[in-house]
């Protein structure tokens, strides 16, 4: 599969399932990423380290 911007590759595994093991999560995760979500988070959330 293509690579997306975060530092992972995708796998293809083939099942009879039909299902993903993370349920479609890494695309949520790259559009956050691209969105700048951690940016807009820590400048706008008083968030605990």
């Amino acid at each position: 599969m293509s690579q997306g911007v975060l530092p992972f590759r995708y796998e293809g595994e083939r099942s009879d399932t039909g299902m993903t093991s993370l349920a479609g999560l890494p695309v949520y995760l790259d559009l956050a990423h691209v969105l700048g979500m951690s940016e807009a988070i820590d400048k706008h959330l008083q968030v605990r380290d």
